[in-house]
């Protein structure tokens, strides 16, 4: 009979009593094979074997090896295995971007007392259409050995445990969605991997929308939710298992935040009150924004930095993000915002500036074809940082949700220092936020702390999306989930 130490994490062979703590475990584990026995017992399971062969492939049911067992490691410590499933990255797309992030941060965070090895899983098999039926045959082959090299780099790492992060996100084109992949067989093969490292693994799921996830999160010991609403409605449909609430950080960087970043380090906790630390704060990203000459890259060619400075130049109010319908801008929105700054009276130069990855080249036309009507509108397109958008004091969005803490493009323009206009609430309507928006930039552009004045407001969301912010709580999280028994 075999048993399972709990405080060293491993399998005992043959006797209670374990060789690492010395401790009696009174825990049986399910595996009744011996070190002596795994030759003996591979014939009768060469026709089991087989089988699985022909119906999954010779990658995916690859014999697990007989490793020694691992000396104790601090409980908190973990080796986190992160993925977006079967899906493209794109590196520069919300969920691209938040694994980029995940990954630069937790690797160069490293702690023998939490995260000592990162590591993404990156899909590079075929997305195109396929049946859920059809998944696993397809997709675990490829997917088992990065599961499996991730596992021998852990192993040089002084942990006993593997918290493997699977992002999910079922909504948009459902061939696209992230997260796809996981399945019941797949996930089975990963626990006889990590037990036969010596090691074991716990399962947590990232909920970046709100969606029934039911039967599609097997083995999840915990879930992530990246804004409140998912994380009450995961509550929902899960409410015995654990979960946390985290956010999206800024994904995107310019001179003027990472300056501000270092110097709250300096004020957070001497400033007299929180609405000091936000005039402050408001303050100094309003001077850094207005005189940030930094170039669009550290090596930018020439055609690069005219544009830079073409864009740097603009004055007035940003709309950015993916540009979608999805997202809920549209010609209509953004006719009536240039109506509105129009009959405001707002100079020529104050402008309507159309930021983002271009997703529907339609929507793009529609919002160029505007130009002719609106000529201060300026529909853009991708660009590398917020250094480019500096001159601009303001940003809107017609998002139908409001600010949310999982939506990129909202944290991002926060992050960078433009005072955002979104909707207070789903009743709000087009012409109501408009309305409201175009007032306040009126008022602010007339008082010389008018536009402070609302980054003030504001730097709360702030602060709570810095990277430090995110990922510290993020690795706490983890380092707790790891500490359970």
């Amino acid at each position: 009979m075999n048993w399972y130490c709990k405080r060293c994490r491993h399998v005992i062979v043959g006797t209670p009593i374990c060789p690492a703590c010395h401790r009696r475990s009174t825990t049986p584990h399910r595996s009744t094979t011996t070190i002596e026995e795994v030759e003996e017992a591979a014939a009768p399971q060469q026709g089991r074997k087989r089988a699985l062969e022909r119906d999954l492939g010779p990658a995916e049911v690859a014999e697990a090896p007989v490793v020694a067992l691992r000396p104790p490691y601090p409980s908190s410590s973990y080796a986190l295995a992160h993925t977006l499933g079967r899906c493209d990255f794109d590196p520069h797309g919300g969920d691209g971007a938040y694994s980029a992030w995940l990954q630069h941060f937790m690797a160069g965070h490293a702690n023998p007392l939490g995260c000592v090895l990162a590591g993404r899983l990156e899909y590079e098999g075929p997305v195109g259409n396929i049946r859920n039926a059809q998944l696993a045959r397809a997709f675990n082959p490829i997917f088992l050995p990065l599961f499996s090299e991730f596992l021998i780099q852990a192993r040089q790492r002084p942990t006993n445990t593997i918290i493997l992060n699977w992002h999910l996100r079922l909504t948009g084109t459902p061939n696209g969605w992230t997260g796809r992949g996981m399945n019941e067989r797949l996930l089975a093969r990963f626990y006889e991997l990590t037990e036969a490292a010596g090691m074991r693994l716990l399962v947590v799921y990232t909920v970046h929308e709100l969606t029934d996830l039911r039967g599609d999160v097997p083995g999840a010991r915990a879930l992530v939710a990246l804004n409140p609403t998912v994380h009450r409605g995961l509550g929902g449909f899960f409410p015995t298992t654990r979960r946390a609430l985290s956010r999206v950080p800024d994904l995107m960087t310019s001179l003027h935040t990472s300056s501000l970043d270092l110097i709250l380090r300096f004020l957070d906790g001497d400033m007299p009150s929180i609405e000091a630390l936000n005039m402050a704060g408001a303050c100094l990203i309003q001077h850094l924004r207005l005189h940030n000459t930094y170039p669009p890259t550290a090596r930018p060619t020439a055609a690069a930095s005219v544009r830079h400075r073409a864009l740097r130049a603009m004055q007035g109010v940003v709309i950015f993000g993916m540009i979608s319908a999805r997202h809920g801008v549209t010609p209509q929105s953004v006719a009536a915002l240039c109506g509105a700054l129009d009959a405001a009276g707002f100079p020529a130069t104050f402008r309507v500036v159309i930021a983002g990855k271009e997703a529907e080249p339609h929507l793009v036309q529609q919002f160029q074809a505007l130009v002719q009507a609106f000529p201060r509108l300026a529909v853009v397109g991708p660009i590398d940082s917020f250094n480019s958008l500096a001159g601009c004091r303001y940003a809107i969005s017609f998002d139908e949700h409001g600010f949310r803490t999982n939506a990129s493009a909202m944290v991002n323009v926060t992050r960078a220092g433009h005072a955002l206009f979104s909707r207070q609430g789903a009743g709000e309507m087009d012409g109501q936020l408009i309305a409201r928006a175009v007032g306040q930039m009126a008022l602010a552009e007339t008082r010389a702390a008018g536009p402070t004045a609302l980054l003030a407001a504001q730097q709360p969301r702030y602060r709570i999306a810095s990277s430090e912010a995110v990922g510290r709580e993020l690795d706490q999280f983890f380092r707790d989930l790891a500490d359970e028994q």
